[in-house]
């Protein structure tokens, strides 16, 4: 039971990280809170992007939320937050290739 609190612990401080309040609404900047508060079209409700990172090369994914509680995936939350801890602004950046990251989530 320690666990899995631990767990849902861990991906509470990293969505916190990820996932930013609304911006009050300024008309003299409303393009720019625009852009800055639009998620990309292909991230969907329940969906969330990361990056994988390998060699210093990003690549993207789009992940259904539901995988925050896979055991592998839980595995890579932590070894991001070991390299790169929770100062990540913006996409998540978890270290693995590309096809590990694509093994896990289909």
């Amino acid at each position: 039971m320690k666990g899995r609190i631990q767990i849902v612990k861990l991906v509470w401080k990293i969505l916190g990280k990820i996932v930013t309040p609304p911006v009050p609404f300024d008309f003299d900047n409303r393009e720019i809170e625009d852009d800055e508060n639009t998620l990309p079209e292909d991230v969907k409700e329940g969906y969330f992007a990361v990056h994988t990172v390998d060699g210093g090369v990003l690549k993207r994914f789009v992940i259904e939320i539901s995988y925050l509680g896979h055991p592998k995936f839980l595995k890579l939350l932590e070894q991001a937050e070991e390299e790169f801890g929770f100062a990540q602004i913006g996409v998540l950046a978890i270290p693995c290739t590309y096809s590990d990251l694509q093994s896990i989530v289909g």
